[in-house]
């Protein structure tokens, strides 16, 4: 018998630390600090919006994103920019009306958290690089170094090895995964910005490889694909609405957690997309109680590499003049004009039985000259299209957040 298959469009992975005192309130919240969590409502308030636009664009394909390193990468961005260039940065990134004490003290205070003990191997790095003759404004070097930890690089962009020292980064940020971000050092680059961030966590209760099996997945396009379907019957926080199922699975030290989200059969996978704004989603954890012992759970494994150019995206939300020559970034450098010429988020997810491996890097280049071109049993089977997020439970950020339309297409 045909099975619906379960496909994440563009796998709104969150990697959310949720971790449960009673039905729906999250043990860590009350600890961690209100700017934390003003700084995660912001970011996954920017992922949300980057999420639609990406699948919005490729609605069959699988998707990835970091919202933590989108956030993280254009908010030292944001911090170089003044005047109308930073007001249009700072509505894209869901900050109008914060104070810079209050950005750079959310943004500090969230990269704590990451850095504390989460129970699973999560680690953030930023970097900033100039070519020798444009450098950053001390002031500027100064608080990124103090907010961010970036480290700080004066290179030579004409020569190859610069390519070499800013993938090599990458590589080793994120322990292989993402082996490099740029293809090249265009002849007008001045400045790269950078953030990694990698996560590896275990399930708290493992899946038997030995019950995983080949089953029908039905893609957005009504194509059924043979896919690996981790299955376990266990205890599990769950939820079961009309419009779409959810569940939470734990990762070892219950500090951080995978959210899953399948849409009712025969939804409009777009339109769902494109509702998963934050509020939905901090509702949707919300309402997840405690599921029966021998619930039975069961969805693909998959592997997910993405590749976005995100100024579409971030013109979409509003920002015009900081891709122009007329930008406004005088608190970054004193050279002009300055305007952003990339923005590249590269990703990657792996899950499977033993639990989770994720990473992002999300590079914007600094370039001058001409302007570039712009409670019946609780059953959860996701055998068809739906989306994931990697969360951390204490703030609630979405560290990484997807949509998995084909868990055969990598």
């Amino acid at each position: 018998m045909k099975r619906a298959g379960l496909i994440l469009p563009c796998a709104a992975l969150a990697l959310c630390a949720t971790s449960f005192v009673q039905p729906g309130v999250y043990a860590g919240d009350k600890p961690t600090a209100p700017a934390a969590k003003q700084a995660a409502t912001a970011a996954n308030a920017t992922g949300a919006s980057m999420l639609a636009h990406l699948y919005g664009k490729e609605p069959g394909a699988n998707h990835f994103i970091s919202p933590y390193s989108i956030q993280t990468c254009l908010t030292m961005v944001r911090n170089g920019a003044a005047a109308d260039t930073k007001a249009e940065l700072d509505k894209a990134l869901n900050l109008t009306g914060n104070t810079d004490e209050d950005v750079q003290a959310g943004a500090r205070a969230l990269r704590e958290v990451f850095a504390g003990d989460n129970g699973v191997t999560l680690e953030t790095a930023n970097a900033l690089w100039s070519h020798k003759t444009t450098p950053f404004k001390a002031a500027f070097v100064d608080q990124q170094k103090d907010i961010f930890g970036a480290e700080v690089s004066s290179l030579d962009f004409s020569s190859p090895e610069t390519l070499e020292k800013i993938n090599g980064w990458c590589n080793e940020k994120t322990h292989g995964k993402i082996p490099k971000i740029l293809e090249e050092i265009r002849p007008d680059l001045l400045m790269v910005l950078a953030n990694a961030i990698y996560f590896k966590g275990t399930w708290e209760d493992e899946f038997d490889k030995k019950l995983t099996k080949k089953e029908d997945f039905t893609t957005p396009d009504g194509k059924v694909v043979q896919a690996d379907f981790m299955r376990r019957s266990d205890s599990v926080q769950g939820l079961e609405r009309d419009d779409l199922m959810a569940i939470s699975l734990p990762y070892k030290g219950g500090k951080t957690s995978m959210l899953l989200m399948l849409p009712a059969k025969g939804a409009d996978m777009a339109k769902f997309v494109a509702g998963m704004t934050p509020e939905f989603v901090a509702t949707v954890r919300s309402e997840l109680r405690h599921k029966n012992d021998n619930a039975s759970i069961s969805f693909p494994k998959f592997k997910v590499e993405r590749t976005y150019d995100l100024i579409p995206a971030f013109q979409e939300a509003g920002v015009k003049q900081a891709f122009t020559p007329s930008a406004n970034f005088s608190l970054m450098g004193d050279v002009k004009p300055l305007f952003i010429g990339f923005i590249i988020h590269k990703t990657f997810v792996e899950v499977n039985e033993e639990g989770t491996e994720a990473a992002a890097v999300t590079a914007t280049g600094m370039c001058g000259g001409a302007a570039p071109r712009p409670q019946k049993p609780f059953v959860f089977k996701a055998d068809r299209p739906f989306a994931y997020a990697i969360i951390h439970n204490d703030t609630g950020a979405v560290m990484f957040q997807g949509i998995l339309n084909d868990p055969t297409a990598k």
